[in-house]
């Protein structure tokens, strides 16, 4: 059990996902970083996602998925200063995401599939379970943003 800035992070117990930023400190931008280059890594080569990404540029896809998350972790200086600015980028960018090999939209299994990837980046850099368990209430509540093929359960 570690204690820092007055958190209690045991790995068990969760804490809310917006204190990871002032948890990790200095080490926050880095970790986070790392987080994403090992996502990304695994997202290009998971058959249910690669196609969603194969045309993508990852560096550009990289910069705004630090900028989201690290805002959900309670970074300050991000572009959003609300979740509402947050979900209203995420309906403009995601409306016309295609898989390249399908031609659908983003569906329900694909988003959440995306979450895990993210958790066990997350995890494998070292994040503690007790803030990437506040993910999963997070990417359901970005669902509606982020859904296009809302017919697909």
């Amino acid at each position: 059990m570690t204690e820092v800035n007055g958190l209690i992070v045991d790995g068990i117990h969760p804490v809310p996902l917006d204190k990871a930023w002032a948890y990790y400190g200095d080490k926050a931008p880095g970790v986070l970083r790392q987080g994403i280059k090992l996502f990304y890594a695994n997202v290009i080569e998971d058959d249910m996602l690669k196609g969603f990404f194969r045309n993508s540029n990852i560096k550009t896809l990289s910069a705004h998925q630090f900028d989201v998350v690290s805002f959900a972790m309670g970074r300050k200086d991000t572009q959003f200063a609300t979740l509402k600015d947050l979900t209203d980028m995420l309906y403009r960018v995601h409306l016309n995401v295609k898989n390249v090999d399908t031609g659908r939209g983003i569906d329900n299994p694909a988003h959440y599939h995306t979450g895990f990837h993210l958790i066990s980046a997350l995890l494998t850099v070292g994040v503690s379970p007790s803030f990437t368990q506040g993910i999963v209430p997070l990417w359901t509540k970005l669902a509606p943003f982020i859904v296009t093929e809302k017919d697909l359960i």
